[in-house]
């Protein structure tokens, strides 16, 4: 989840992590820049400014968009498709991932999940711990029900990107790739998946 800002003002860093095989995807220009706070106009200018800087500087078109703490508007979605995207994750109205669609165009929703993110976990003293057993639980969970399941990981590098939270981080990893029944997913492969059942 990267801010075109950073694109802008340090090229280098977006071309390296897109380099080391991360997907790109636009949070918007800044944390401040909040689509559903954005005219129509504004909301389009700020997706073709995101969606130009980031490509040029990570060398890959970028496919996917999640708005700073999801808050995209209620046309925010169909400017998206409008402009190429394949996804975006500013939904909160299920556990699971699925396809809108406008005027013949899809795309798809991903929901934006917090029960394993580092943001609530690190406030008020928490230990990095408690998002550790946060990803075990819900894991468990998973297996219980049998069905599919998203459990979206999320650290942020202000956060997590010191040496307890990246420990924890790391070893969650660890887990989900050493079992056989989880499959660590980017947001885009995970689009890809739905459209193919579309």
């Amino acid at each position: 989840m990267t801010n075109a800002i950073i694109a802008e003002r340090s090229h280098r860093v977006v071309q390296d992590i897109a380099g080391a095989g991360h997907e790109i995807l636009s949070h918007s220009y800044a944390m401040d820049v909040i689509p559903a706070l954005l005219s129509r106009e504004e909301q389009k200018r700020n997706i073709a400014r995101c969606t130009a800087l980031l490509t040029d500087a990570s060398g890959h078109p970028v496919w996917g968009w999640l708005s700073p703490r999801g808050t995209s508007g209620a046309e925010h979605p169909r400017l998206l498709v409008e402009a190429g995207y394949r996804w975006h994750g500013d939904v909160f109205d299920s556990d699971l991932p699925y396809v809108q669609e406008f005027d013949g165009a899809k795309i798809v929703a991903i929901p934006l999940a917090t029960d394993v993110n580092d943001m609530p976990f690190m406030k008020h003293g928490n230990p990095p711990e408690l998002m550790r057993r946060s990803f075990e639980e819900n894991l468990a969970i998973a297996r219980e029900d049998r069905g599919p399941s998203v459990i979206d990981v999320t650290v942020h590098a202000h956060i997590f990107g010191r040496p307890r939270g990246a420990r924890v981080f790391r070893d969650i990893v660890r887990s989900a790739a050493s079992s056989p029944d989880v499959w660590l997913a980017t947001r885009q492969q995970m689009a890809d998946f739905l459209m193919q059942q579309a």
